[in-house]
């Protein structure tokens, strides 16, 4: 994957406009998720609404309805578990990670979002689990994919 200054530059931009709107929320670089992932167990949540989702989501994720859901179903299914929360960019995600973290939580917002998965050249899938390039980037302002995902609006 090529990232070139631009994006990275881009990114970054974004992601720290939403650093500066929540600056308690409970940060994660994507780097520093690879690196406690080896050693951690995680669940990670996309909280972006299901029109979003349903483009693509980072592999394995749940949706909000179904993380509560489950932690309403079975209590302590995430105990001694780290939670990532991401949304496009970081700032619709930031608020929640808060709340979880005020609740006894373990949780992370990803800095980033999906645009610094994309950045890093991850996969994303499908709600049918298919591997895809496709990304729902929020709105075209937010747009900032590297070449090789087809953002979508």
């Amino acid at each position: 994957m090529q990232n070139t200054p631009f994006y990275v530059e881009a990114i970054e931009e974004m992601s720290s406009i939403c650093r500066q709107i929540y600056p308690n929320a409970p940060w994660l670089t994507l780097d520093k998720f690879v690196q406690r992932s080896r050693r951690a167990k995680w669940v990670i949540v996309d909280i972006r609404p299901q029109s979003e989702r349903a483009v693509s989501i980072i592999p394995g994720a749940l949706s909000l309805d179904e993380f509560k859901a489950r932690g309403k179903k079975r209590p302590g299914e995430y105990d001694g578990k780290s939670i990532l929360i991401y949304c496009t960019a970081g700032c619709r995600s930031a608020r929640y990670a808060m709340q979880l973290c005020e609740s006894g939580f373990q949780a992370f917002n990803l800095y980033g979002g999906i645009l610094a998965w994309a950045l890093d050249g991850k996969s994303f899938a499908t709600p049918n689990g298919e591997t895809t390039r496709r990304v729902h980037v929020y709105s075209a302002n937010w747009d900032t994919l590297p070449p090789g995902y087809e953002a979508v609006c």
